[in-house]
């Protein structure tokens, strides 16, 4: 279980979503890496990389840490290709 909150006073709870034989958190981008969509970019890049130390694997082995972390890696990618499309 994943709990996220935003400076809006919002506060999200995931859970793993069991999809055959992985896990894998869900949402938009923002949402996975809990931040409000119109976040500044330095403040977007912090989360990731705060959730990075989290879930990386040479620091959390677990299958399901692995899963997590390319569910952030492609909602980072996802705000890196909208900050480009949106400049």
């Amino acid at each position: 279980m994943l709990i996220s909150g935003g400076k809006g006073g919002t506060i999200k709870i995931w859970r793993q979503v069991q999809s055959s034989d992985n896990l894998s958190l869900t949402g938009e981008w923002w949402e996975i890496l809990g931040v409000e969509p119109k976040t500044h970019p330095q403040d977007v890049k912090l989360a990731y990389l705060r959730l990075a130390r989290l879930y990386h694997p040479d620091i959390n082995s677990s299958v399901s840490a692995k899963t997590a972390m390319q569910a952030i890696n492609e909602a980072y990618q996802k705000f890196q290709q909208q900050l480009k499309t949106h400049n």
